[in-house]
């Protein structure tokens, strides 16, 4: 349809398109409540969610949950709602309502309109509970938060702001907390009706007028107050009021349940305040208010007072990202608000279908017929690129939905709503962000169809019309540059220019619309027959001017408004001087990011790894590598053909040529470094607010061009064409690692030509003791494929043989690592593994020998050694060496009867013999070596040091030695040497160390040391044989001598047991003596059963001692402390213990009489205190003379002696004898 039938857009909608739409719905006004109540839409949802509240609300059992959370994304009608419900809920105070704006319907009025429109829904429970909800009597409160609060009193601003609106209903001054308390104590006294006349009578105004500035009427104040109190005139009474003013969250529900109480009994408050989540934000103090205050108001009042609010749906678009504690806050405050209504982005386009776009019904044909004609065309149309899914909606297709949505098509609607929540978040618009919130989209969208009134059936709103709706909201630094340009476009573009300018600035911040020709041509098509091919090359042609006047920046094929700011920074970002060696340095750090990796690639059926160099441009960009890939980025043609025609003899280099089908690509790239380079020369804090975000918002834009331009570099790269000495490489991979790999591997089968010889096997290093040991054997290895393995090793092994004899033949010394470097270069290239496979086969064959540090590396070292790098330059590489055969076999013979081995047993190669035998001799001297340590107790055992020093000095020989002089007989420590010394030496030695009898020695040696002690007590023919023995036993040749050892030892232990136990018959005779002379002592006889046995007990455990020692020192030295220590002290112990005398006939004669003290005591009374024990040797024994030789002399020293025994009686001792 082409509008031949002229139905205009006036004319297609069911209401007038030209009546006054209020985007702006405010608490305090109520002139247009009239329309805003009709024209109010009750979706399906919105009756979904107006039910759940009103199932709570109206439940008289529910004290608890009086919060409601409203939420709902930018512009989507939250205020409209929550006004509305204000009205249903409640009666709104006349002290909240603007003057002149007086509410045009009542509460019931408006309930029966929102009955009749849930009826309309055929929702009869909706309308149910509405009823319901009328018949509770309540008083609604309804702000905006923004408006209300003190912003100077940030921790508290939101309480205050409650406690403002519940002053002003009661007609308080809720502006000043203080005053208005002044007015509070003044009502409950019942004053204030009558303050009001005296403060009017005295001041000539109004207290309405005056308690705006009460500091300046404070005379007039405390005399009023005097007046009406009848008491004396008081100094700054409100001064006072100020000075104590204090307010918390419990008074202010206190305060509430007051008044409540004075209601009727079932009368409830809401207070309903919208944008309360942007006021909030990311303070964490506000939050926690908002929580008490909803908590308090429900405990206080009983679930009387509710708290509804409103909120932005996705709070993080407004106060950003929020640590881990204020996002745990946040969701507790909605936990608290129990009940959730969510206004959703299919109720508002449901809200605009109906209150906007609903169509006459005598057009329904018409619209039928414009679906019929371009339904098949719509996805053609309308369908973004993969990148713009998100705005892509298959409702857009389904025929109701289109009807509905005409002229607008659906995407418009979610893409709008998006760009008004990013212009917003990035305050794009005048004011407060939050201010915008009012601006609605209905409002914006009514604007539009305002302006295409006159359209007709078969056009279409374009996107770029809705900005007309919001333009005069939109801040003059933002949309600066709209306006410029309709004044100073070229007059071929202007048109076009503008209208992509309108659309660049809507969609300047939203994600997942990426602004190129193509997703413009659709936001831009206003019409069904446009030409959409010439449309989008007109955009093309019209953002190639606006980019070249710094209106727009290109990014790729996107492009982004530019503000004034941003233009200037765009301008000095353009200036900023760069070092051309940078668009290589970045060039080739994409290239090794996304494309070339670390720069090795992998060859052949065995995938050997190959390391290459980069160049671009010709220019080194890698240390050195035997191959190079060269790219080459120019455009210019005869640029290319230069680098092709450079790279001709150039056989280790391949060039890769980028396509250059994407034109912009360098461009973008020396960009993206002018940008960084701004970015990191700037100095961000120095900068205004404005310019420091677009400088943030620069860096995140340039971080995803830098994202862009590595997947572009990677696509040049595989769409890339390969050049080798001047002839064009096919390379079928389009796949960018592939496509290198591909093209670099033409490259290394050109240059290393004998590659190939390798025959497809791959190698590894772990297989090379077992690539020695089967060339060695002759025979089937283990890992799978051997044959093959071992046929292809005979091709590569017979040139590394050839390498080899062509430097023995120069003179020159072949080292593994100097083959390894010659069959790593060209025209071989072998991996490392391969060509030390190609040594290990020559190897294990004996077609060449190895040597390091002048020594044969034997073969079973020879597979690690071969492995350490570090020892590759010292390992010669030789053809091997011819020996004398009867020498060769004089050695084995020696290897067979010094080892005990067999023919079998030995290596038939010279040298693996000579290295056999030499390990063979270490492994011998190791194990004497430890032999000797673990037997150093033995005498002998020094025998085994000549055997071992000869065998340690020919097993660190060198071949040439144990194949040559070592097996002469006249050669010192030669062969016939180490035969006599195992038959005289080692044999014998291990023989009787390994037999019974040298257990008979080791047990001999054993007693002797623990009966040494003894021998001092033993008689002469005792001691004499002890002696006799333990020579025997040291001797060095005792092993030899065993058989008379094991007799004697017999003899001498039956000798020195007969003595011991003669010794300890007599100590314990000894102790039994002083055993009896005890028990028929006095002592013992008067002394307590516990202190007899305890003695007892003492005597028992020394003859226990003398019973389990074999020491004849211990036993004498247990029987003399027994005399002279112990005796005495057990007598001395038993008198302490002697029994007291019960006569009970001292008893009778004690009783009644005094006894006398002191001296005075009979002396028959007096008990003789108990003696001392001593010990007859502890006496001092006199020295009269030096020596006695006469009978005076004996005479003198008893007397003496006499005299010391009757002074120790004298002293209280009693001497044991």
């Amino acid at each position: 349809m082409n509008g031949e039938n002229g139905i205009s857009f006036k004319e297609l909608f069911s209401k007038d398109i030209d009546r006054n739409i209020n985007g702006v719905i405010k608490a305090n006004d109520e002139k247009n409540l009239d329309d805003e109540v009709h024209e109010y839409v009750l979706t399906e949802e919105i009756c979904r969610n107006l039910s759940k509240f009103l199932d709570a609300y109206n439940d008289p059992m529910n004290h608890e949950q009086n919060g409601a959370w409203i939420s709902g994304f930018f512009g989507s009608g939250k205020s409209h709602l929550l006004k509305m419900l204000s009205h249903i809920l409640g009666d709104v105070p006349a002290e909240l309502v603007d003057k002149g704006s007086e509410p045009s319907m009542n509460r019931g009025q408006i309930v029966r309109a929102f009955v009749g429109k849930a009826e309309e829904q055929d929702d009869q429970m909706l309308a149910g509970q509405l009823e319901k909800a009328l018949t509770i009597p309540a008083t609604s409160i309804l702000f905006n938060i923004d408006q209300k609060a003190d912003k100077s009193n940030a921790s508290d601003a939101l309480m205050y702001a409650f406690v403002r609106v519940f002053d002003e209903v009661r007609g308080f001054y809720g502006k000043n907390p203080f005053v208005a308390k002044f007015e509070r104590d003044l009502e409950s006294n019942g004053y204030l009706d009558d303050f009001k006349q005296q403060f009017k009578q005295k001041a000539d105004k109004s207290w309405s007028e005056g308690r705006d500035e009460a500091v300046l009427w404070d005379d007039e104040i405390c005399k009023a107050y005097a007046a009406v109190t009848d008491k004396p005139v008081q100094d700054s009474i409100i001064q006072r009021y100020e000075d104590t003013y204090t307010m918390t969250v419990s008074d202010f529900a206190d305060d509430v349940n007051t008044w409540l109480s004075q209601q009727e009994p079932n009368r409830r408050i809401l207070f309903l305040v919208d944008e309360v989540g942007q006021f909030i934000g990311e303070n964490r103090e506000l939050m926690l208010s908002l929580q008490s205050i909803a908590e308090d108001l429900a405990v206080k009042t009983n679930g009387r007072a509710w708290v509804v609010v409103t909120s932005q749906e996705d709070m993080d678009t407004i106060v950003g990202d929020r640590t881990k504690q204020q996002s745990y806050d946040f969701s507790k405050i909605q936990g608290r608000f129990a009940i959730k209504l969510k206004l959703n982005s299919a109720d508002v386009v449901e809200v605009i279908q109906k209150r906007l776009l609903t169509k006459k019904p005598e057009y329904e044909p018409a619209m039928n017929e414009l679906w019929n004609e371009q339904s098949a065309n719509l996805r053609t149309m309308f369908e973004f690129t993969r990148e713009t899914s998100k705005f892509s909606n298959n409702k857009a297709y389904d025929k109701d939905d289109f009807i509905a949505s005409y002229p607008f098509v659906n995407y418009e609607f979610g893409l709008f709503q998006n760009a008004l929540r990013e212009m917003s978040r990035y305050n794009m618009f005048s004011g407060r962000h939050a201010s915008v919130g009012e601006r609605s989209m209905l409002s914006a969208i009514s604007s539009a169809l305002r302006s295409c009134k006159d359209e007709t059936v078969g056009e279409l709103v374009p996107f770029d019309r809705l900005y007309d709706g919001i333009a005069d909201a939109i801040q003059s630094t933002s949309n600066f540059r709209i306006n410029q340009a309709e004044r100073n476009l070229d007059p071929d573009v202007r048109e076009l220019g503008v209208r992509l300018l309108k659309v660049l600035l809507l969609i300047k911040h939203v994600d997942g619309i990426p602004a190129t020709p193509h997703n413009l041509r659709i936001l831009l098509t206003d019409r069904f027959d446009t030409d959409i091919m010439a449309l989008e090359q007109n955009i093309k042609h019209a953002l190639e001017a606006l980019e070249h006047d710094t209106y727009v920046q290109r990014v790729g094929d996107t492009y982004n408004y530019l503000t004034n700011e941003e233009q200037d920074i765009e301008q000095e970002i353009k200036s900023t001087d760069i070092d051309t060696a940078k668009e290589s340095e970045e060039l080739k750090r994409i290239l090794l990011s996304d494309v070339l990796g670390k720069m090795i690639v992998t060859y052949g059926e065995q995938r050997a790894s190959f390391h290459y160099g980069l160049r671009i441009d010709g220019i080194q960009q890698s240390t050195q590598q035997p191959i190079w890939l060269n790219v080459v980025t120019s455009v210019n043609a005869q640029d290319r053909e230069e680098a092709i025609r450079m790279g001709m003899g150039m056989r280790d280099t391949i060039t890769l040529l980028l396509d250059m089908s994407d034109k912009t690509l360098l461009d973008d790239l020396r960009m993206y470094i002018k940008t960084y380079t701004y970015l990191m020369r700037t100095d961000k804090n120095s900068q205004s607010e404005v310019r420091q975000q677009i400088i943030s918002r620069k860096s995140v834009a340039n971080g995803r061009l830098y994202t862009e331009l590595r997947a572009r570099v990677a696509k040049a790269a595989a769409n890339g064409e390969f050049d080798y000495n001047g002839e064009k490489v096919e390379v079928k991979s389009t796949e960018i690692q592939a496509h290198v790999a591909e093209g670099l591997g033409t490259l290394i089968g050109r240059y290393y030509t004998n590659f190939s010889m390798l025959g497809g096997q791959r190698y590894e290093e772990n297989d090379l003791a077992r690539i020695i040991m089967n060339a060695t054997q002759r025979q089937s290895g283990t890992f799978e494929g051997l044959d093959v393995v071992k046929d292809k090793l005979d091709i590569p092994s017979d040139d590394v043989f050839a390498t080899v004899s062509r430097g023995k033949n120069l003179g020159v010394v072949m080292t593994v690592k100097s083959v390894l470097d010659t069959y790593s270069a060209s025209p071989y290239g072998w991996p490392y593994a391969a060509t030390l496979a190609c040594i290990g086969h020559l190897y294990g064959s004996d077609r060449i020998m190895l040597t390091l540090d002048g020594k044969l590396v034997q073969r079973s070292e020879a597979a690690r050694v071969l492995r350490e790098t570090r020892k590759q330059d010292s390992i010669r590489v030789d053809l091997p060496r011819i020996f004398d055969t009867k020498k060769v076999s004089q050695l084995r013979d020696f290897a067979m009867e010094f080892f005990g081995l067999t023919a079998g047993d030995l290596p038939s190669i010279p040298t693996d013999l000579a290295t056999s035998v030499a390990e063979k001799l270490k492994q011998e001297s190791d194990k004497l070596k430890q032999l000797r340590a673990r037997n150093a107790n033995l005498g002998f055992i020094q025998q085994l040091d000549e055997p071992i020093e000869k065998i340690t000095y020919a097993s660190e020989k060198n071949v040439d030695w144990l194949l040559g002089d070592f097996i002469l007989p006249e050669t010192q420590n030669g062969s016939d040497n180490l035969l006599d010394l195992k038959e005289d030496v080692v044999d014998p030695i291990i023989a009787f160390l390994n037999g019974s009898q040298s257990k008979i020695l080791i047990e001999g040696l054993k007693w002797l040391r623990s009966n040494e002690l003894n021998i001092d007590y033993a008689s002469g023919d005792a001691a004499d044989l002890y002696q006799s023995v333990e020579q025997l036993a040291n001797d060095p040749n005792i092993f030899r001598k065993i058989n008379k050892f094991k007799p004697a030892m017999a003899e001498l232990h039956e000798k020195m047991d007969s003595i011991v136990q003669s010794e300890q018959k007599s100590a314990l005779e000894s102790v039994e003596q002083i055993h009896t002379r005890i028990i028929d002592s006095d002592e013992y006889r008067n002394a307590t059963p516990s202190a007899q046995t305890e003695v007892e007990s003492e005597l028992n455990r020394i003859a226990e001692r003398v019973r389990n020692t074999t020491f004849i020192s211990t036993m004498r030295k247990t029987v003399n402390e027994l005399k002279n220590a112990i005796h005495p002290q057990l007598i001395n112990k038993l008198s302490a213990a002697a029994l007291e005398p019960q006569s009970a006939l001292a008893d009778d004669a004690r009783i009644g009489v005094e006894e006398p003290a002191g001296d005075g005591i009979p002396e028959a009374w007096q008990a003789e205190p108990a003696r001392v024990a001593v010990s007859f040797t502890a006496i001092n024994r006199p020295r009269t003379k030096d020596a006695l030789e006469t009978t005076e002399d004996v005479d003198d020293f008893l007397d003496a002696y006499r005299r010391e025994l009757i002074a120790a009686i004298r002293n209280g001792k009693k001497i044991l004898l």
